[in-house]
């Protein structure tokens, strides 16, 4: 069985993660390697450019080279290159951004229009860089090796890519061919194909000559109608995937009302196989975590909850007017919070309170979820609603509302954890096994 995605994003990961702890295992293959995928996950692009047994370390925003004079700045969020008074360049960050690893560099020209966007991996040495035209449209990428030799050349506009590989020129049409290359020269077996998306890696499927049972693992939402390479795939018993599990409830439960019954036989549900880290301990010790102090309603819920205690922790120095809540008895400040202390507060408090305006902290709300921690937010700062049930949802004009949520903590924490899980696409493992077959792959 290969597993293969579009991108390692978010739900990539989950899905890695739930079938690995069901036990099934095979190759996993990513179709967009954007140098950064973790051990045990390849690309065709990882493969040529011998990113798999690369060394070194990714770059620090600071250390990337430009010419003399010119000045290098940057924030928890990004950074910027300047010649005096002309940007010359944006950094773009590896996640966790605070790390300030250097993973994109869009180059401008004139107007500040993006010339090249050079791309770095893990070790940190460029390995691919992306063209733009006048109109700012994607025109090609080179992909290079650790010895900066040419190995991928992708034409966005034909389509078409060349390969320079072990003293040999190939050339394929699509991606859909590079890839049939790549797997016919790492002599996978092909039978089984468990995918992610229509684009590339449905064709890989819809397009293999050779027999197969072949599984779409649907991530995405739908709008008032199935997508049409979905609909190719239902109303075809000629195909390879007759399967199609939605990994979102909601989903699952809209494409049933839309689909013809003969169809619906093709179509089940799954979830995630969530980490589960520890079990709450019911403490009234609440986490807040934000990039600015502009944390909803923080004094009235301070001052109506003196028996919880408020850890609120910022990645940098925090302003006079937060600086001021240290005053009060039930909290406690952490500006320029180390990993070290940010690791030991998601281990002794069991509340999240998703709040803070702004960008999402450390991917905080996962980190709590995992943590088993109780979570609710403001429906005006929540950042993360696929982890957040409705129940935990307020309206900031009510805060009241979470204060009677909190005060009734003590006494109902475990059905407020077990709520969290069911109501966000919690799987288990003999879910995955029964559904997909107890043997391993």
């Amino acid at each position: 069985m290969i597993q293969l995605y579009d991108s390692f994003h978010q739900a990539s990961k989950d899905l890695y993660y739930s079938l690995t702890q069901a036990g099934f295992q095979g190759p996993v293959v990513v179709i967009n390697d954007d140098g950064f995928l973790p051990e045990g996950v390849t690309s065709a692009y990882s493969y040529y450019c011998q990113m798999e047994t690369g060394q070194g370390r990714s770059l620090y925003f600071n250390q990337l080279q430009v010419p003399p004079f010119w000045e290098i700045t940057g924030t928890n969020g990004d950074g910027e290159v300047w010649d005096y008074s002309q940007r010359k360049a944006k950094i773009f960050y590896a996640e966790p951004k605070h790390l300030r690893r250097i993973k994109n560099v869009d180059w401008f020209g004139p107007n500040e229009k993006v010339r090249f966007t050079d791309h770095y991996n893990r070790f940190g040495w460029l390995f691919a860089r992306t063209y733009f035209n006048a109109e700012q449209k994607v025109t090609s990428r080179i992909y290079f090796n650790q010895a900066k030799q040419e190995v991928l050349v992708e034409n966005f506009m034909t389509g078409d890519i060349q390969l320079n590989w072990q003293g040999k020129v190939y050339f394929f049409d699509n991606r859909v061919e590079l890839f049939r290359h790549y797997f016919a020269e790492m002599g996978w077996e092909l039978s089984e194909i468990w995918y992610n998306s229509l684009s590339t890696p449905f064709f890989l499927s819809y397009n293999s000559p050779e027999a197969g049972q072949d599984i779409l693992f649907w991530q995405e939402g739908i709008q008032e109608d199935i997508p049409g390479n979905m609909k190719v795939m239902l109303n075809s018993s000629h195909v390879r995937t007759q399967r199609v599990l939605v990994q979102q409830r909601q989903v699952y439960q809209k494409m049933m009302d839309i689909l013809p019954e003969e169809q619906k036989a093709k179509i089940a549900y799954l979830g995630y196989i969530y980490p589960s880290l520890r079990e709450n301990a019911g403490r009234k010790e609440i986490l807040i975590l934000t990039n600015s102090d502009q944390i909803e309603k923080l004094e009235e819920l301070t001052q109506a909850l003196p028996d919880f205690h408020f850890h609120i922790g910022a990645l940098t120095e925090m302003s006079q007017r937060l600086m001021a809540f240290e005053a009060k008895s039930n909290i406690t400040l952490y500006p320029n919070i180390s990993q070290k202390q940010l690791q030991r507060l998601f281990q002794e408090c069991d509340i999240y309170l998703d709040i803070n305006h702004s960008g999402e902290v450390m991917d905080a709300v996962r980190k709590a979820f995992e943590q088993n921690m109780v979570i609710l937010a403001f429906e005006q700062t929540i950042h993360n609603r696929d982890l957040i049930p409705a129940a935990h949802r307020f309206d900031a004009s009510q805060p009241t509302d979470m204060v009677m949520a909190l005060a009734g903590f003590a006494a109902s924490y475990p059905q407020m954890v077990a709520l969290q899980r069911e109501e966000t696409s919690n799987e288990s493992v003999t879910g995955y096994q029964q559904l997909l077959g107890k043997e391993e792959r």
